[in-house]
């Protein structure tokens, strides 16, 4: 209203201005204006202009033109002695700014008791999608961006009537550099999206802001240009920044499943329906506001079940209004949760809840299929009556006769005696609606899992169906599929008659050969899926698919310690998590003389076609047919669960011989190193023992290995002579070979079961070559009681080896007795109870009606309300969490009044600390109350065990740890690797996303690792040998801690003469580090300016030019590693910016020689908007510098741990405190190993 002189309208003098709220979402030209209460969240201050002036007149009008009633909004024009006149011979712009004399002002407002209230310029409003808003609005929330300087950026909207759309530019003047517009940009569209749901279409870099005289934005000007095509070449598509952004959070995605994971699809369904952009779409605006309708959301829910191939219940569209409320549905409904705490029956995923049993397997069903035995029952009482199953090949299996020759010709065998099973082809193929003509080329050993699997589940109670779709592991082992060979010989028989000489014969002499040849070779029928179910890995994947198991599925071929190996492999995977349940076990079918053909030629076979082991006529194996499973659950939760339980695996151990005498030959050293890693590892007396299943298979050389092994084991270890019986039931029914290992575990759960020791058969005379009476060892000469003190568990070790030298230890107890009602040895010394409720005033009451309940619970009800409120409740999104150890002091704290704020979207960086913070018993706590912590300590000291030669977890926890051994560099950095890798890894199970990670020095190294940019075991290997050519270094060094900025320690450096250097930015101190003369010198020259400092306890200059002789040896170890591009962004020590690239071994290099910049990297996380820190590390190092620089409230700082607090308490209060700031936490992590009720 330039135009108008003075003044249009004014208020009577004397009285208090007038201010209107109104609704912002409703301010379009004809819309009725809608006040609203001051505190709305929609609502708009709007100053009352008053009445106009005397002479003046005001009218309010439409688009068209024509006048709207009161209270309605329209263009303002003005008429009166104080307005222009118009334009000097222009009548153009006259008829542009002029309607009947009437000055169109080119503001928007309303009349309201013939007083005027001016909304804004129309221009400055953008209108989308029938919603109106101020271009000021935007660009304030442009500016809320890091980094965004302020006037920079200007906000454009218009209608493209190409398109019939309505656009959005962001015009720029900001300088950004290339490398940085992208992230830079789609965190500025990001943001405005999310914040108040406006889609911005361009991004356009201009070299200035065009504008008037009085500064406002010639958006007008600026508009006309883009459309003019002005600035093609620079403006940027805002859905191809944002793609790119979407893609690698897709990538994120599909690397770690999380809460967010469906939000592409929904926008993408909704984009397709809606005809909007997909990147047009906030996460939290309705899909009504956005155009949507009822049949519309129909179309909805079936374009969603279409992608996903589900039924959804309509409860999605009842309940979900936004894309996030979308997301959260079926994150909740399609994502089974990581950890789950209800019985098989329910159908839900078994789990271990075991507490001080937590390393226990549970074996709660068998099936089998042994010679002259189809069950378990037949199996014991053939062992019992000292059955021998060996007998001469059937002749329904092949013909022996034609390929026996007792002088060892080649192509021949010397043995003709086997122990097998019965009808090996035998198949129920209905039941798994098989066809017969299918069922007849498939390998029998499928055949046989699938019968058995059934067999087992029926077994241990369950049904087909009750297992369907659990996360069940499935190892089997198995050898050559002999049955392929028939496959194989029917194509090679095509082959051969396209011989010339097969077609010079007449036809009589050709039906002949052929008939010869299917007599020889065999014959089988022709089926398209004669590959698929002849694969050897299908004999586990068959099973899998069949049944619907989720865990992993594997065919395990170690040789004859191939179903041993299963079992070890299956009690990790459950242990590890990867599996709920498992099973486990073997088969070996000899369908084929190939076996016996080649064995004969190996010498390997007993000429006497008898299993003699321990006998001093030993003298080779018989080969035998057979399968068994057995089906595996975590103890505590079988026990839970009423399964019927028949033993206990108490620990496994496997290895490799290395070198031995020849490819089939043991190696008795590596038998023994297996044996003796197991009692050492699991820290198992190995006098606890009362019995020992041997491999045992009455070879010449076999045997008296094996004995050799265990009794040099055992000896040290001072095992009372003749303490622990020796069998083998290889001697009852031959060597099963795959299936070797399954069999002897069943025959040990059965005499466990039935608590009798049985007599080893065969044995006329002991071989002297075995010196049994150098070792604990004793053989059964009858059937005899098992025996043992009380208070004392039965207990016993298996022992299986294979050819190429994989050896196997494994041992098992009796089952526990009849329970004990509760079988928790301990409460946890607090708990955390988190309430979430969908208003600041509902959480208000439910705390007081929870403290108004809590005199109805006991005591140690504490951790069931505790697992009530935390896993089976809502999370809303107002929270508040208490940390508590007795009923009383959670009563007092529900109680306390105080505020909460709805929770926001987190960015979180993950930080991990470095070489400095370690201490005796760092995380004990955790340790002791945390399995999966336990577990990754366990796992990281298992694999730096080969180069510390000692045990990580002995040196943190054990009774001779010290502070003085830890902080020895080469011990230093893997035991600080090893509690940062646990505890990082932790709280990714417990759901913690981070949008970053970053490490302090050695702490970068757990950052790569846990963002899959190199493995645990290189990155194991890497830090030990990193913090040894450290510790070897030779020229002494020193470091100090200077308290003071770092530009005031540079300036400083630079005057100083002598080889010191910076070694690490840490905000509040910074590290110096060189020569130890020169840093005795710059310690003065310090101290002669009165700056304080103190002297850190190292004999490295780390992070200097005077590491570079290690150099070269650690190049060699980077060299021979494979590192990928990090899942998770990682900002890098050296450059305080982004890796998005794998990682060489020339940054690592450089990593070594430069500073850490740490202090530079938190001021980069806060410029891309990280606002919450949460430290994985034994202290609160990183908390304290984070701290030290944080400029809002709004960023968050957390340590996980601290020698100077409890740490179980400082743990659980972190994961409380982010979940009050909208973390997603995985709570069911917390009650692992303990038994809970809702």
């Amino acid at each position: 209203m330039a135009e108008a002189c003075v003044a249009v309208s004014f208020p009577p003098c004397g009285t208090e201005p007038t201010i209107h709220y109104v609704n912002r979402e409703k301010l379009a030209s004809e819309q009725i204006v809608e006040t609203v209460d001051k505190a709305n969240k929609k609502a708009m201050a709007l100053a009352d202009e008053g009445f106009p002036i005397d002479g003046m007149s005001i009218r309010i009008v439409n688009e068209d033109g024509h006048v709207v009633d009161k209270g309605v909004i329209g263009e303002i024009q003005i008429v009166g002695p104080n307005v222009t006149s118009g334009y000097i011979n222009n009548k153009e712009a006259n008829a542009r700014a002029f309607q009947d004399d009437w000055l169109k002002t080119g503001d928007t407002g309303f009349l309201l008791n013939g007083r005027l209230t001016v909304v804004g310029r129309i221009k400055d409003i953008i209108f989308l999608n029938g919603q109106n808003f101020y271009a000021h609005d935007i660009e304030a929330k442009v500016e809320e961006v890091k980094g965004v300087k302020e006037g920079k950026m200007a906000v454009c909207g218009w209608h493209d009537e190409k398109e019939g759309m309505d656009r959005i530019a962001l015009f720029t003047s900001q300088r950004v550099k290339v490398e940085r517009s992208k992230d830079f940009y789609s965190a500025i569209l990001r943001h405005v999206n999310e914040s108040i749901g406006i889609p911005i279409d361009y991004v356009v870099p201009i070299k200035s802001i065009p504008k008037t005289t009085s500064g406002k934005v010639r958006r007008f000007e600026l508009i006309e240009s883009f459309k003019n095509g002005e600035f093609k070449n620079e403006t940027i598509v805002a859905e191809d920044v944002m793609g790119i952004v979407e893609e690698e959070i897709k990538n994120k995605q599909m690397n770690h499943v999380s809460r967010g994971m469906y939000i592409p699809l929904v926008r993408k369904v909704w984009a397709e329906i809606l005809q909007i952009p997909n990147h047009s779409i906030p996460l939290d605006q309705s899909f009504l506001t956005l155009g949507g309708t009822s049949i519309k959301a129909i179309q909805v829910l079936a374009a969603l079940e279409e992608e996903l191939q589900v039924t959804l219940s309509h409860d999605l569209l009842i309940q979900c209004r936004t894309v996030q409320e979308m997301d959260d549905y079926l994150c909740r409904h399609l994502q089974k949760e990581r950890f789950q705490t209800k019985r098989m029956d329910e159908d839900v995923p078994v789990t271990s809840q075991g507490h001080q049993l937590n390393q226990d397997i549970a074996v709660i069903a068998m099936s089998c299929r042994f010679p002259d035995a189809d069950t378990p029952e037949q199996f014991w009482n053939n062992l019992l009556n000292k059955k021998v199953s060996i007998r001469d090949i059937p002749s329904d299996r092949f013909n022996i006769d034609e390929l026996y020759s007792e002088s060892k010709e080649p192509g021949k065998s010397y043995c003709k005696k086997g122990a097998f099973i019965k009808d090996p082809y035998h198949f129920d193929a209905e039941l798994f609606s098989i066809s017969d003509e299918e069922a007849m080329v498939m390998d029998p050993q499928q055949r046989i899992m699938l019968e058995l699997v059934f067999e087992l589940l029926e077994r241990g109670g369950y049904t087909k169906q009750k297992v369907s779709g659990q996360k069940i592991g499935l190892f089997l082992g198995a050898g050559v599929n002999t049955y392929y060979e028939y496959h194989l010989n029917k194509l090679n028989l095509l082959k051969f008659k396209q011989f010339s000489s097969f077609a010079s014969l007449d036809a009589k002499q050709q039906e002949q050969l052929v008939t010869e040849w299917k007599q020889i070779f065999g014959e089988t029928s022709d089926h398209p899926n004669v590959l698929v179910d002849n694969i050897l890995n299908m004999v586990a994947s068959r099973v899998s698919q069949e049944f619907n198991f989720k865990g992993p599925s594997m065919v395990i071929d170690t040789a004859c310690s191939s179903s041993l190996v299963s079992l070890h492999m299956a009690c990790e995977s459950i242990r590890k998590g990867e599996s709920e349940a498992a099973i486990a076990g073997g088969i070996n079918l000899l369908l084929t003389p190939t076996p016996y053909l080649l064995f004969s030629q190996a010498g390997a076979l007993s000429e006497t076609g008898e299993v003699k082991v321990f006998d001093r006529d030993a003298d080779g194996f018989v080969p035998g047919e057979g399968a068994g499973l057995v089906m595996l659950k975590p103890l505590e939760q079988a026990m839970a669960d009423g399964d019927e339980i028949a033993g206990v695996i108490k620990a496994s151990a496997i290895n490799n011989d290395g070198h031995s005498i020849g490819v089939m030959s043991p190696n008795p050293d590596g038998q023994k190193q297996v044996v003796e890693s197991l009692y050492a590892k699991h820290q198992i007396d190995p006098s606890s023992i009362q019995y020992m299943e041997s491999h045992g298979t009455g070879t010449k050389i076999g045997d008296p290995s094996e004995i050799r092994a265990l009794g040099s084991a055992f000896k040290s270890w001072n095992v009372r002579q003749n303490s622990i019986a020796l069998g083998s039931v290889k001697s009852n029914i031959g060597h099963l070979l795959a299936a070797a290992g399954i069999a002897s575990f069943m025959k040990v759960l059965l005499s466990l079961k039935h608590k009798t020791m049985v007599q080893n058969v065969n044995v006329q005379s002991v071989n002297p070559l075995l010196k049994l009476d150098e070792t604990p060892f004793t053989l059964l000469e009858s059937e005899s009681k098992w025996e043992v003190e009380n208070g004392t568990i039965r207990r016993a070790a298996i022992n299986s080896f294979g050819f190429g030298g994989t050896n196997c230890h494994l041992l098992v107890e009796e089952a526990p007795e009849k329970v004990r009602e509760e079988t928790e040895s301990h409460q946890s010394p607090a708990y955390v109870v988190g309430l979430a409720a969908n208003s600041a005033a509902s959480l208000t009451k439910k705390r007081e009606n929870l403290a108004q309940s809590l005199h109805r619970f006991k005591e140690d009800n504490l951790k069931d309300i505790s697992y009530t409120e935390n896993v089976t409740r809502n999370p809303f999104p107002y929270r508040k969490s208490f940390v508590v150890s007795s009923l009383k002091e959670l009563e007092n704290k529900l109680l306390v009044k105080d505020e909460v704020s709805k929770v926001k979207k987190r960015k979180i960086a993950l930080m991990f600390t470095g070489q400095g913070s370690q201490y005796v018993n760092m995380a004990k706590k955790i340790y002791n109350h945390m399995p999966a912590f336990r577990r990754y300590v366990d796992e990281c000291a298992k694999l730096f065990l080969p180069y510390l030669n000692e045990d990580i977890s002995r040196l943190i926890y054990g009774e001779e740890a010290n502070d003085v051994l830890l902080a020895r560099t080469d011990v230093t950095q893997p035991v600080v690797f090893t509690i940062d890798y646990a505890i990082g890894k932790l709280l990714l199970d417990l759901g913690v996303e981070p949008e970053c990670m970053l490490g302090h020095s050695v702490g970068e190294w757990v950052a790569v690792c846990l963002a899959d940019a190199v493995s645990l075991e290189d990155a194991v290997r890497l830090v030990a040998i990193r913090g040894k050519l450290m510790n070897e270094l030779s020229l002494p060094g020193a470091m100090l801690a200077v308290f003071a900025k770092s530009e005031q320690v540079e300036n400083w450096l630079e005057s100083f003469s002598g080889d010191v250097w910076i070694a690490g930015y840490n905000v509040t101190h910074q590290a110096v580090s060189g020569k130890e003369e020169d840093i005795e010198k710059f310690s003065s020259y310090l101290n002669e300016k009165g700056i304080p400092h103190k002297r850190l306890s190292v004999s490295q200059a780390f992070h200097t030019p005077l590491m570079e002789p290690m150099l070269d040896q650690f190049r060699k170890e980077l060299e021979q590693t494979t590192f990928s591009t990090p899942k998770y962004s990682i900002i890098s020590n050296v450059r305080a910016e982004f890796i998005d690239r794998p990682l060489d071994a020339d940054y690592w290099l450089e990593h070594i020689l430069s500073a850490v910049k740490f202090e530079q990297s938190i001021h980069y996380a806060f410029d891309h908007g990280l606002d919450v820190f949460l430290e994985a590390g034994p202290e609160k190092v990183l908390t304290g510098m984070v701290k030290g620089l944080q400029k809002t409230q709004e960023n968050h700082v957390f340590p996980t741990l601290s020698r100077k607090e409890d740490e179980w308490v400082l743990f659980l209060n972190t994961l409380g405190q982010l979940y009050e700031l909208g973390v997603t936490i995985h709570w069911d992590a917390l009650y692992e190993e303990r038994t809970v009720k809702k």
